[in-house]
């Protein structure tokens, strides 16, 4: 028998894209960018003020951990996250209107630069993947989710005209939602889109809420308890993580709007509302799975409505990060398909040797 090869591992930055710093004069570009970060970071921390916030450091760590489970390669988010450091240090150019040159704002401006390029190189890269076909159980997360949203900002109201329709129409919404959800009925081009366009708002709405929610919160500092410090981490880590979703669906949301860069808006309008029917997948749920996710959804937000244990904006996001998990956890393992009017086989053995030797054995 010939020898055994041994395997030898492949590297797993085994990419083209790494060949272009054997240039000298990519090593000399990159050598300059990595003293000058090093010259950023140490008057980010002789400052007194925190130029680089604990609470962005925490965000753009979620958006990193979902970036991941987008792409699946630490290799690529390697990649995005350098040319993010190199394209975002054009933010320390000055500006036209600037008299007076602050380099500690420019520190400021910077982390937030750095954000919005590499938001923009992930939906750019993996926008089919972002825009990934979701069905009913996110749906229907979404759909009590706002609901709650709306009774703890007080706004399922029907003294007003305007609250009277909002709050009638996340119940029909919902509704809606639920009844897909728990029975078979089989999805067509208006339940596809409506489900949809309704998810899309209630990110969209929850995303930019809690966002707004959490910069009134300020910073950690010593002033507050470690538990409200580590709370208002958790909650930029779930920023962090439904950011790239959030984009996405700001972006299907404008282009609804009108534009002097389209030809035609009624024919965008329409290829807007197609995407949006071809994202929301015909699978269904089981109705237990649908009965399971309405249940913990209920409990926590009637819970945390009337005892107020945490934010009701982490409250929802827990929710809707953890329910899908656990759901996937308890239903990891598929259920057979048993076959009506048929019994289940046993295995024979096809070896005549060893049902010579059961004969012998009777004998």
């Amino acid at each position: 028998m010939p020898p055994k090869q041994k395997n030898s591992k492949k590297s797993q930055f085994n990419s083209s894209f790494w060949t272009i710093f054997q240039n000298p004069f990519i090593i000399l570009l990159t050598t300059i960018a990595l003293i000058f970060y090093f010259y950023i970071f140490y008057i980010a921390f002789q400052e007194e003020k925190s130029l680089i916030p604990l609470t962005m450091v925490t965000l753009i760590s979620g958006l990193i951990y979902q970036s991941y489970k987008v792409t699946q390669s630490f290799q690529k988010i390697l990649i995005y996250l350098t040319i993010s450091s190199f394209v975002s240090l054009l933010a320390f150019g000055q500006g036209e209107n600037e008299t007076h040159y602050v380099f500690a704002e420019h520190i400021e401006i910077w982390i937030y630069s750095f954000l919005a390029i590499y938001l923009i190189i992930m939906s750019v890269e993996h926008d089919k993947k972002i825009t990934a076909p979701f069905g009913e159980g996110l749906s229907l997360l979404f759909c009590l989710a706002f609901l709650y949203w709306l009774f703890e900002n007080h706004l399922f109201d029907f003294s007003f005209i305007l609250t009277q329709v909002l709050s009638m129409a996340v119940l029909l919404i919902t509704a809606f939602s639920v009844i897909h959800a728990l029975f078979k009925i089989k999805h067509n081009a208006f339940s596809r889109f409506i489900l949809s366009i309704s998810t899309c708002i209630a990110v969209v709405v929850l995303s930019l809420d809690n966002l707004f929610q959490l910069m009134d919160q300020g910073e950690p500092s010593f002033t507050k308890t470690i538990a409200e410090n580590i709370i208002l981490l958790i909650q930029y880590f779930l920023l962090g993580i439904s950011a790239l979703f959030l984009f996405q669906n700001i972006m299907l949301l404008l282009q609804y709007l009108p534009s002097k860069y389209t030809h035609s808006y009624f024919s965008d309008i329409k290829e807007n509302t197609q995407a949006h029917i071809e994202r929301f997948s015909l699978d269904q749920i089981s109705w237990i799975e649908a009965s399971l996710c309405l249940f913990i959804s209920t409990f926590a937000y009637t819970l945390n409505y009337y005892f107020q244990i945490i934010p009701p904006n982490m409250c929802i996001w827990l929710v809707i990060f953890l329910c899908p998990l656990l759901i996937q956890y308890l239903f990891a393992q598929p259920i057979p398909k048993v076959v009506e009017n048929q019994l289940p086989l046993k295995t024979h053995s096809t070896n005549p040797n060893r049902r010579r030797v059961k004969r012998k054995r009777k004998k």
